[in-house]
This record gives C-alpha cells, sequence and structure tokens, in this order.
C-alpha cells in the first residue's frame, strides 16, 4: 500500500469535487493511482470507486486532477466540473 496516495484518496472523498495535485511525472502518477485504487478494492475498500484522474487542461506537464464524484457531471453551461485546488 502506497500510504501517501491512499492519503491523498481520503483527502479526495472529503472534498465536494476533488483536489489538484502536483507531480513531476503526470502518467507515472495515472498509473501509481490505478494500482493504488485497485489494491483498496482488493482489501474490500470500494470508497474510491468514484473517484477519477484526470490530467489538468490548463498544467498538464505538471498537475493531475482526483476528481470526486460522477466522472460525467456536468455544470448547467455543458462543461465539467474543476476540482477544489487544495494543497
Amino acid at each position: 500500500m502506497d500510504t501517501a496516495l491512499r492519503d491523498l484518496l481520503w483527502t479526495t472523498l472529503d472534498e465536494p469535487h476533488g483536489i489538484e495535485v502536483e507531480t513531476n511525472d503526470p502518467e507515472r502518477f495515472k498509473r501509481k493511482f490505478y494500482t493504488e485504487r485497485k489494491k483498496a478494492e482488493d482489501e474490500g475498500i470500494y470508497d474510491f470507486a468514484n473517484i477519477s484522474c484526470r490530467t489538468s487542461p490548463t498544467e498538464p506537464q505538471c498537475r493531475i486532477w482526483l476528481v470526486n464524484g460522477d466522472r460525467n457531471a456536468k455544470r448547467q453551461d455543458g462543461e465539467s466540473k474543476p476540482p477544489l485546488i487544495s494543497k
């Protein structure tokens, strides 16, 4: 178990839309995210099933969004809901 990543997943659940994470390797972070989410499911923890991992559209080289909730959630104007920026 990657305890730092697991802590980020729990933090994401506490935020209405999710969190933004700074990383120097977004693709590696995504692989670790999906691996950790699968490990949690194997342990019987399904709380993270609705968290998705998205590349930031504004800073794709260094930021990832962990989005909480419906992956296809739309605002009234049709745009995807951005995550709450959290440190």
